[in-house]
């Protein structure tokens, strides 16, 4: 696994290039991690990103941390 998500947006823009057919802007949706490798993606190439969707994504520049993480279930997953 990358360990940068930088690396992530290169490897699936490898890959979009070896099976894409034009250069039409892309329509990233991504869940969790992969919102915020779709976010990067379009901070990196904004013209290859037409828009970007994300569900379940923390983002520091768009919440604070209390808003993204619940101390109280980062408890419970610790104890076990």
């Amino acid at each position: 696994s990358a360990l940068r998500l930088d690396d992530y947006v290169e490897f699936l823009r490898q890959k979009i290039k070896e099976r894409s057919l034009d250069e039409t802007p892309l329509l990233l949706i991504g869940i969790s991690m992969g919102g915020m490798i779709a976010l990067r993606w379009s901070i990196l190439y904004p013209k290859e990103v037409h828009a970007v969707c994300t569900i379940n994504t923390s983002a520091k520049n768009l919440s604070k941390s209390n808003e993204r993480f619940n101390l109280k279930e980062w408890k419970k997953l610790l104890s076990i």
